[in-house]
């Protein structure tokens, strides 16, 4: 025999149309927005992560004052580390500062974002968001130590994804500091006026922990400063040109899961009093098929089932949403923000856990809390 409450589904959603509608595109767009953050900010977290390994990034760097003596140096390959020449030079251009560096091969390694390399000597890549900033194109001239370069691409810095001018600076500023790189060759032949002795360093051991980094690091800045002029020390983990954009990617993503599970579990409170009210108009109908032999438990299932749909179709779509267009929303967010490489898109099955399978146990739990509480008045 055919379940009657079957028969009633399409009546209990046409009477409420409309509120189904409203709350459909509620959560269509949330779970989208949701997914679409989950997506993009794993995935550049992910690539953020591994760009440590890929492109070998320091421990720590330290700035002298004059260039470091072989008995320096000696001291400090025997506390188990490889040493790198950092110099930089910066120089002023149309109010801004651009630090400039010879390309990288060995440490704090430079992604290539568009465009390419410096190659001649008259040739200078430029950190790209400071350039979008400040409508700076691919083949564009600027003039540093009164030589003109020719913009030949847009880069990223692997160790300033922010761009901190100090790290003593609270905030940091890609609308008038940038990064740059030029040949070796161009890079001797600017001024050696404003010229920074700046090392960089890697442990031979990558397995040293948390704490035990904080101690070497310690032992290295005194050691350098019993033995050089000492300007700046900045051990890797307080280093806010690499971690600041990480950290903030990492917290963006927790807090839009909360977002997420609070939007879901008033929209399934929602759900519940729309339910609770088609459920007094039909109280009579109730009645009836509870004296027919229907438990109190199938009227409950009977009534959950419009919103577990609703919510599971919802959480599909937003999740089509989320991969093919929210996350392309996401990603030019952080780019306009961070000086961050290149990333791919991940698949993330967990993201898909929170954004479809939890919202619809939410959904549950809520409309069965409420309707059996308050709803739910059957009698036998």
């Amino acid at each position: 025999m055919k379940n009657p409450l079957n028969k009633r589904l399409p009546r209990e959603l046409k009477g409420d149309i409309g509120k189904y509608i409203v709350i459909f595109i509620f959560l269509v767009a949330t779970i989208g927005v949701v997914s679409g953050f989950l997506v993009a900010g794993t995935s550049m977290k992910t690539a953020f992560d591994e760009s440590f390994d890929k492109n070998n990034i320091e421990d720590g760097n330290f700035v002298l004052e004059s260039k470091m003596t072989d008995d320096l140096k000696t001291k400090l390959e025997d506390e188990d580390l490889t040493l790198y020449d950092n110099f930089y030079k910066e120089e002023t251009y149309k109010s801004s500062t651009y630090r400039i560096y010879k390309m990288r091969n060995d440490v704090d390694k430079i992604e290539l974002f568009d465009g390419e390399f410096p190659k001649a000597d008259n040739e200078i890549a430029l950190d790209r968001l400071f350039s979008e900033n400040n409508d700076i194109k691919i083949g564009d001239k600027v003039t540093l130590d009164g030589k003109e370069y020719k913009v030949s691409g847009y880069v990223a810095f692997s160790d300033y994804t922010s761009l901190f001018k100090s790290n003593t600076d609270m905030m940091f500023d890609a609308q008038n500091f940038t990064v740059a790189t030029v040949t070796d060759n161009a890079f001797d032949k600017i001024s050696d006026k404003n010229l920074n002795y700046c090392y960089s360093y890697t442990f031979n051991d990558a397995s040293y922990s948390e704490q035990e980094k904080h101690d070497k690091n310690t032992d290295i800045k005194e050691l350098i400063a019993k033995n050089a002029e000492l300007k700046n020390f900045i051990a890797e983990p307080d280093n806010q040109a690499i971690h600041f954009s990480g950290d903030d990617i990492g917290s963006d993503t927790s807090m839009m899961i909360i977002l997420l599970y609070i939007v879901i579990a008033i929209m399934a409170f929602v759900f519940a009093v729309t339910t609770s009210n088609t459920i007094e108009k039909e109280s009579a109908v109730i009645g009836t098929l509870r004296a027919s032999g229907y438990t109190r438990g199938e009227l409950l299932r009977h009534y959950l089932v419009l919103p577990v749909i609703v919510t599971l179709i919802g959480a599909v779509l937003g999740n089509i949403l989320g991969y093919s267009v929210f996350k392309n929303v996401i990603a030019d967010i952080y780019y306009g923000s961070y000086s961050l490489g290149p990333y791919v898109t991940l698949w993330n099955a967990y993201a898909f856990f929170i954004t479809t399978v939890v919202p619809c146990i939410i959904m549950v739990l809520v409309n069965i809390f409420i309707l059996s509480k308050k709803a739910f008045a059957f009698t036998s």
